[in-house]
């Protein structure tokens, strides 16, 4: 039985869960149609689509949390300042207008700090499902595109900073001098460790290090297959060279996937404790409390 539908629509994914109000998943989707690759009168479609797929009746409520509510998304979703406290998120959720469907969007944090201004959308949502699961106090790295890093404080997210590592990465294998010799199939523990190191280490001389991977293969003392496990650990390093001057305490890693290895290897070779959590499952809590908030459904199953 389907009591609602919850969705994480990010910048170049999209993924749906046809949820029990237990929190128990009945059935998934999954595609590439994130933000990015979508206009405004696209997001309608592109959601019934994947409803249709499962037979997804008209009355059934969907939640949505990430960049579907940004201001060039679907339906904008003004963000929350923080301190903010992560219960009251589906509070601040919008209904979307011009569909016979019920869907709501939960808006994106927001840190209106002139020295350290910054903002996340999908990434609170998630946040709220590790408050709910184990009391979600700590210091929190969710890498992506737009690595965050979150401090909660007794159920309350009460800072965040991003680091733009992934976008960096893409941006540097993709258009520019390292691109002939970035091959991401490829990893190097040993390197990717040593590079982590380097960075962490030296950051003053990271742009130096950059165009040492353009040099090094032209004179035959770096190896081309090695090139894009030294540009990942040169940029996780940097931006754990940051939060090690700034943070202290555990961290909690929200991640999966070789994107997780990484951070697990770097946060490892720095002496950084920390614990993995799996970021699907406390986005999944955290939908299912906003759905609750926002339609109270008895619990029979």
């Amino acid at each position: 039985m389907i009591d609602f539908i919850a969705v994480d629509w990010g910048t170049s994914s999209f993924r749906l869960w046809a949820m029990e109000a237990t929190g128990q998943v009945v059935a998934a989707r999954s595609s590439k149609e994130g933000m990015s690759t979508l206009q405004r009168p696209d997001f309608a479609p592109a959601l019934e689509k994947h409803l249709e797929c499962l037979s997804v009746s008209k009355d059934i409520p969907i939640v949505i949390c990430g960049m579907a509510g940004a201001a060039s998304g679907w339906q904008e979703a003004q963000y929350i300042p923080t301190p903010t406290r992560l219960c009251d998120i589906p509070a601040h959720a919008i209904k979307v207008s011009g569909t016979e469907r019920d869907v709501r969007i939960l808006p994106g944090g927001a840190q209106c700090d002139a020295a350290r201004p910054d903002v996340m959308r999908g990434e609170e949502t998630i946040l709220l499902g590790a408050a709910l699961e184990s009391g979600g106090d700590g210091l929190f790295c969710l890498p992506g595109t737009h690595s965050k890093w979150a401090r909660v404080v007794n159920g309350e997210l009460v800072s965040f900073s991003t680091a733009m590592t992934g976008e960096l990465f893409a941006r540097l294998a993709q258009g520019s001098t390292l691109s002939q010799f970035v091959d991401s199939s490829i990893f190097d523990e040993d390197v990717f460790v040593q590079s982590v190191r380097d960075a962490a280490n030296s950051p003053a001389s990271f742009t130096h290090a950059l165009f040492g991977m353009r040099a090094g293969p032209l004179l035959n003392v770096l190896a081309p297959e090695t090139i894009a496990s030294r540009l990942s650990g040169l940029l996780i390093g940097l931006e754990l060279a940051g939060v090690r001057a700034d943070e202290t305490g555990p961290v909690s890693l929200v991640s999966s996937g070789p994107l997780s290895r990484n951070y697990q290897l770097a946060l490892k070779e720095l002496g950084l404790d920390f614990q993995v959590l799996d970021a699907d499952e406390l986005v999944r809590k955290g939908l299912t409390f906003a759905a609750q908030k926002l339609w109270p459904m008895p619990v029979y199953h």
